[in-house]
């Protein structure tokens, strides 16, 4: 895939009803079919990036509390990754919790598997507030948060 504009690259945010490109997505770029553990949250919000209409990522998240913003998962299609999709999938992320009033955005990161995200926060301001080790997939887990 060759460089893409970032101009080219449209962020739109779709109702859950809506989201079925995104199920789609997780499956390629993950393996399974599950999204989250469950969809019982509060402010649920799917955001999908497309190029020339075609989705090529998502990021998705819901509130942990009335002031708190949870990025819960997100991801690019392999042959779109290092293309500036990640980092604008979360700065539009950023953007409207902050828009929303939440204080605090936060995520969990797998940096022995994608040491990626972890970077990608750092860039965008985030500073790690907790670590612990997640035995289902066997990994360290760094819980990065952003002050909005």
């Amino acid at each position: 895939m060759k460089d893409i504009q970032p101009e080219r690259i449209r962020i739109v945010k779709l109702p859950l009803l809506e989201a079925q490109s995104i199920f789609r997505m997780n499956t390629l770029i993950f393996g399974e079919e599950r999204l989250i553990n469950h969809f019982e949250h509060d402010d649920i919000r799917l955001y999908e990036a497309r190029v020339n209409g075609i989705g090529v990522g998502f990021k998705m998240g819901y509130a942990l509390s009335s002031k708190e913003y949870y990025s819960a998962k997100g991801g690019v299609l392999e042959a779109f990754r290092r293309k500036g999709i990640a980092e604008k999938l979360t700065f539009n992320m950023i953007m409207d919790c902050k828009k929303s009033g939440y204080k605090v955005l936060s995520f969990d990161t797998l940096p022995d598997l994608y040491p990626g995200m972890m970077e990608l926060g750092k860039k965008l301001g985030f500073v790690q507030v907790s670590s612990d080790y997640d035995d289902r997939y066997k990994s360290r887990k760094i819980r990065m948060s952003l002050v909005l």
